[in-house]
C-alpha cells in the first residue's frame, strides 16, 4: 500500500509507515483522480466568437503534466507546491497530480481530518506574480456552484482558501479515473455498464439542475469513474446559475458543446446535448482523436452541428432501439425538440433495464374489457377449485407504505446521552426506505398518556403495542442497549403488533460507545430486509445513507430538541439544538430545528433565515429524504417560494411515497399557490399513511371547504370532532 502522509510503499502487513511512522489503515490509499480539462483554443470566424480563456489541463498517475496540446510540462515547474513541503499548518504535500493552464492539483495530506484530500492551487502569473483575476473568478465560480449541489453522484468542494498568497480548494481524493481515461483505455462499454453509469450521471445533473446550476462543460473528462463504477460530476468552473446561463459566450468544451452552445445561449438542454454525446461514446466508443489540431476540432464540431451524428444503431446494430431513441433524442439539434428537463431524461432512463430495452408497462384495458375480464377470472378461479392446482407466484409490486413505530429502548446502561439518540438514528435509518414512515414520537407519547397514565409518557413495549393496535401500525421497534464490561451490547426486536410475531431479531456487541450510532443504523438495514426489501433496493438505500450527526452527544441534544418542539415547547427546545450544533458544528438538522423555533415561536425571520442557510450548507451531512424535508420547509416558510416549495415536495414524496409529512408539505404548497385540486390528492394521501392523524383529516376538510366541495369539508370535520 502506499503511506496517505509521505507516499512511501510499504507491505500490506506493516502497521506503521517505516518512512514517517504514522499508522497505516489496512486498506490500500486510493489514487486521486482530477478531471482533464481542454486548452483555449483560437477565435473561430465561422462563428463570430472565441473560446473562454484556457482551462487547467490535468493528467492522471503522471510524474510531469500534461496539457491537452500534448505539450509536457516538468514536474518541476508544474505548480508553486513542491513534493514533501508543508502547505500551510494543515496540509502537507504527498505529489503532483497534474497541472495546466490555470493551476495544479496536488494529493495533500491534511492533518485535522488526518485524511487525504485532492488540492487545486491556482497558478500564479509570470508577470504580475499572482493569481489572474480570470483564475480567481474560476476558482470562486466552482466552490460556490458546487457546493449547491448535493448528491452522491456530484463530487463536493469542500473550501476555498489563501496560504502565502497561493489561492486554493479542496476536495475529496478519490481512487478511479475520470470517463475520458475510462473510455481510451477499455474502450466502448457493454450495455449493462453504459447504462448503469448514464443513471448516475443523469442522477446528477438533475440535482444540479434542481439546484439552479447549468454545467456548461459536461464532458468523460469532468466525470469520475470510481470504484464499482459509482460516476461523479465534477469541475463547476466555468458553470453558471439558471438565470444566468444565456448570454455569456461560447465557452465549454468543442468536442460536447450543443448547436445553440455556439451562441451563447445555454440553459439545462445544453447539458442534456453533452450527456447524450457521452452516452454515445459509451456506446460506440470515443469520437474524437486526441491529437486532432484545433481546425480540425472546430471543422468536427461545425460538420456535428449542421448534419448530426448517424444513429447509434447505424454504428452498432446490437443497440437495442429503445436505448439508440433516448440516445438520439438527447442530440437532436433543435434543443426544443430534446428532452425539456432532466427530470424527464431520468424518468425515460428509469423505464430502461440493463440490456438497454424498455421495461415492458401493465396494458391498459376498457371498463368493458375489465368486466368481462373478471367474469373469466371467476371461472377460471372456480374450475382451479375443483381440479386443485396450483397458481403461478404474482411478479412483485412496489412496496406500500409502512407505518413503524419505536418504542423507548430500555436502557440498561445507565448513560443518559442513549436516551432518545439511539431512537432518533434508528429512525433515520428505517426511513432511508422509501416505504417506510416511522411514528411521530411525540403523538405516541401523547397516546401513552391517555391509554397508560399511570407510566406517564413512556413509550415501553406494553404501551406500544397497544398505540400500533389502535393506529393500526404494521411494525413496532424495541430495543435494549446494555453495558458489557468496557463495551456495550445493543439488541434489536421488530414485530408484527397485531399478531406478536418477529418480524426481524438483531444483537450486536461493540467495544465503544462511538460505534453506537454507526452499528444502529447498519441493524436497521436487518429491519429493512426482513419487511421484503430487495438487494437493489438495499443497496441503494445503503449508498444514499448519511450519517447525520458527528457524535452521539449531538444526536442526544437534537432528539430531546425535537421532543421539545414537537411537544410545543419552543423555548426549552431551542438551547438543546443550539448545543447539538455546539457539539457537531455540522449538524444541518439541528440548524434547521433551531430556524424552525425561530420562525414559529420566536417569529425572528432574520435568525430563522441564517440557520436555514446553516442548515443548508451542511446538507451533505443529511440523508436524502431530510434533505428536501429541510428545503421544502425553507421555501414554504422562509423564502415564500411556492412554486420551489411545490418543486421540493414533489421530488420528495416520488422518492418517499411513505412521506406523510412530505404529502402534506406538498399539499399546503399547492394551496398557497392557488392550486387546491392538486392540493387535496395530496391530503388523502396522508390520511391513507395515517387515517387517524387529526391535523391531516382538519386541513381536509378546510382545503374542500376553500375548493367548494362543501359536503366533503363537513363530513371530515365530523370525523374530527369525533
Amino acid at each position: 500500500m502506499v503511506c496517505p502522509r509521505c507516499g512511501q510503499s510499504t507491505p500490506l502487513t506493516v502497521g506503521r509507515c517505516p518512512a514517517c511512522g504514522i499508522a497505516l489503515p489496512h486498506a490500500a490509499v486510493a489514487v486521486a483522480v482530477i478531471p482533464v480539462d481542454t486548452t483555449g483554443l483560437p477565435p473561430d470566424a465561422g462563428f463570430g466568437t472565441s473560446l473562454g480563456s484556457a482551462a487547467d489541463a490535468v493528467t492522471f498517475g503522471q510524474t510531469a503534466a500534461t496539457a491537452a496540446t500534448g505539450v509536457n510540462v516538468p514536474a518541476a515547474t508544474a505548480g508553486p507546491l513542491k513534493v514533501g513541503q508543508s502547505f500551510g499548518p494543515r496540509y502537507h504535500v504527498i505529489k503532483l497530480l497534474g497541472a495546466g493552464g490555470m493551476g495544479a492539483v496536488y494529493q495533500t495530506w491534511d492533518s485535522e481530518l488526518s485524511v487525504a484530500v485532492a488540492l487545486k492551487v491556482i497558478r500564479t502569473d509570470r508577470h504580475r506574480r499572482s493569481a489572474s483575476p480570470e483564475a480567481e473568478k474560476r476558482f470562486k465560480q466552482e466552490l460556490l456552484l458546487a457546493r449547491q449541489v448535493t448528491h452522491r453522484n456530484v463530487v463536493r468542494i469542500h473550501d476555498l482558501g489563501e496560504i502565502d498568497g497561493i489561492k486554493y480548494i479542496t476536495m475529496p481524493y478519490i481512487q478511479g479515473d475520470d470517463l475520458a481515461t475510462v473510455l481510451k483505455r477499455d474502450g466502448k462499454f457493454p450495455i449493462a455498464r453504459a447504462v448503469c453509469v448514464a443513471k448516475q450521471v443523469a442522477a446528477g445533473l438533475e440535482a444540479a439542475h434542481q439546484a439552479g446550476v447549468v454545467h456548461r462543460d459536461l464532458k468523460p473528462a469532468n466525470i469520475m469513474i470510481g470504484g464499482d463504477d459509482l460516476a461523479l460530476i465534477m469541475d463547476f468552473g466555468i458553470s453558471v446559475s439558471t438565470d444566468e446561463a444565456a448570454g455569456h459566450g461560447m465557452v465549454g468544451t468543442l468536442e460536447y458543446m450543443a448547436p445553440e452552445q455556439s451562441k451563447g445561449d445555454v440553459d439545462a438542454r445544453a447539458d442534456i446535448y453533452a450527456f447524450g454525446l457521452i452516452l454515445y461514446e459509451m456506446l460506440t466508443g470515443p469520437r474524437a482523436a486526441p491529437s486532432a489540431s484545433a481546425q480540425q476540432r472546430i471543422d468536427a464540431m461545425k460538420q456535428r452541428v449542421s448534419d448530426g451524428l448517424p444513429p447509434v444503431r447505424s454504428v452498432d446494430a446490437s443497440i437495442p432501439e429503445a436505448l439508440d431513441a433516448l440516445v438520439m433524442r438527447c442530440l437532436e439539434r433543435d434543443r426544443d425538440a430534446r428532452f425539456a428537463t432532466t427530470a424527464e431524461l431520468c424518468a425515460a432512463l428509469a423505464r430502461i433495464d440493463d440490456a438497454g430495452e424498455l421495461i415492458p408497462e401493465p396494458a391498459r384495458v376498457s371498463k368493458r374489457v375489465l368486466a368481462a375480464s373478471i367474469v373469466l377470472v371467476l371461472v377460471l378461479l372456480a374450475g382451479m377449485y375443483v381440479v386443485g392446482r396450483r397458481a403461478a407466484p404474482l411478479p412483485a409490486t412496489a412496496h406500500e407504505p409502512v407505518p413503524v413505530l419505536i418504542t423507548d429502548f430500555d436502557n440498561r446502561s445507565g448513560d443518559p446521552v442513549f436516551e432518545g439518540s439511539v431512537e432518533q438514528t434508528l429512525a433515520i435509518a428505517l426511513e432511508g426506505a422509501s416505504y417506510i414512515t416511522v411514528f411521530k414520537t411525540q403523538d405516541a407519547r401523547t397516546i401513552a398518556k391517555q391509554i397508560a397514565p399511570d407510566k406517564g409518557d413512556r413509550i415501553t413495549v406494553d404501551v406500544g403495542a397497544l398505540i400500533a393496535r389502535r393506529e393500526g401500525l404494521k411494525v413496532m421497534v424495541s430495543g435494549t442497549i446494555d453495558k458489557r464490561g468496557t463495551g456495550y451490547r445493543i439488541e434489536l426486536r421488530a414485530i408484527d403488533p397485531a399478531t406478536g410475531k418477529p418480524i426481524a431479531i438483531a444483537s450486536r456487541n461493540i467495544a465503544d460507545k462511538s460505534r453506537v450510532l454507526g452499528t444502529v443504523t447498519s441493524m436497521a438495514a436487518e429491519v429493512r430486509e426482513a419487511l421484503g426489501e430487495s438487494k437493489t433496493e438495499m443497496a441503494k438505500v445503503a449508498a444514499a445513507e448519511t450519517v447525520t450527526a458527528g457524535s452521539l452527544d449531538a444526536m442526544s441534544a437534537y432528539a430531546r430538541g425535537q421532543e421539545l418542539q414537537i411537544a410545543g415547547k419552543f423555548p426549552e427546545a431551542l438551547p438543546e439544538y443550539q448545543r447539538a450544533v455546539q457539539l457537531d458544528p455540522g449538524f444541518g438538522r439541528a440548524y434547521a430545528g433551531i430556524a424552525g423555533v425561530y420562525s414559529n415561536y420566536f417569529k425572528q425571520r432574520g435568525e430563522a433565515e441564517a440557520n436555514f442557510q446553516m442548515a443548508m450548507k451542511h446538507l451533505d451531512r443529511m440523508t436524502e429524504r431530510e434533505k428536501y424535508r429541510t428545503l421544502g420547509k425553507y421555501y414554504l416558510d422562509i423564502a415564500g417560494n411556492y412554486e420551489k416549495a411545490v418543486e421540493t415536495y414533489e421530488t420528495l414524496v416520488k422518492l418517499y411515497p411513505a412521506d406523510d409529512s412530505g404529502h402534506g408539505g406538498l399539499a399546503l404548497a399547492y394551496v398557497l399557490s392557488g392550486d387546491l385540486p392538486r392540493a387535496l390528492p395530496q391530503v388523502r394521501s396522508t390520511l391513507e399513511i395515517y387515517p387517524r392523524n387529526s391535523l391531516q383529516r382538519y386541513n381536509y376538510a378546510m382545503y374542500s371547504m376553500y375548493a367548494g366541495d362543501f359536503a366533503t369539508a363537513i363530513a371530515e370535520a365530523s370525523r374530527v370532532q369525533k
